[in-house]
């Protein structure tokens, strides 16, 4: 991750259109956009359970699913 910022910049507008969201959840809190640099795919996809809290730490299980697509490319 290389950047986060408000979804909402100057003037009440939204940024990162048109994907990038105003609201966060049910609540309708603001969202913030997360910016990755250096994404790669991977040959297949790795389930994983995402959390909505900070900080969130990966499980091993996936890190070393993911480790092992990436040794074999």
């Amino acid at each position: 991750m290389v950047d986060c910022h408000p979804a909402v910049g100057e003037r009440g507008r939204v940024c990162c259109a048109p994907w990038g969201e105003r609201w966060h959840g049910a609540a309708a809190r603001p969202a913030h956009h997360l910016i990755f640099s250096d994404v790669r795919v991977l040959p297949r996809p790795v389930p994983c359970p995402g959390r909505q809290i900070t900080p969130w730490l990966l499980p091993p299980a996936v890190a070393e699913a993911v480790e092992a697509q990436l040794t074999a490319q």
